[in-house]
């Protein structure tokens, strides 16, 4: 082991773990299960299997992310569904992912069946539920949002 000059032991970094790159394939897995099902077997096939995901204990936040795209893609909006796979989303990785509330509140005043009085009470959950320089950033771009709209 090598030493420093004070004696003590020198940890050398040998990179991302295993366990990360094994984390990395597979959520590009589910990701692409996601859109192959979505493509070849259909819809309801791809809620089926996404479900199955989202059951689990931890789901990857792009899991979620396509989850929603998928959903949001559909001729059919439902903004039930929608709304269950946001909350899902921010209750577990909404503390690091300000675009993700921002998307949300777009989706309730953008989409048929959003409801636009639901804004105030997401805005206060997500000012409540950021960390650190995620609010700020959360500010900035909910102030922008409102300018261009």
């Amino acid at each position: 082991m090598k030493r420093s000059k004070d004696n003590s032991p020198i940890l050398l970094s040998r990179g991302p773990s295993r366990r990360h790159h094994s984390q990395l394939t597979k959520q590009r897995y589910l990701v692409s299960t996601l859109i192959g099902h979505c493509q070849w077997v259909g819809v309801k096939s791809a809620r089926k299997t996404y479900k199955m995901f989202l059951e689990k204990a931890t789901v990857p936040y792009p899991i979620y992310c396509k989850c929603i795209e998928i959903e949001k893609s559909m001729e059919k909006q439902s903004m039930k569904r929608l709304r269950d796979l946001y909350d899902k989303v921010t209750n577990e990785w909404g503390a690091d992912h300000p675009d993700l509330w921002l998307d949300y509140i777009t989706s309730e005043t953008g989409l048929k069946g959003g409801d636009p009085t639901r804004v105030g009470s997401l805005h206060w959950k997500a000012m409540k539920t950021l960390n650190g320089a995620h609010t700020a950033d959360f500010v900035s771009k909910y102030s922008l949002l409102h300018l261009n709209s």
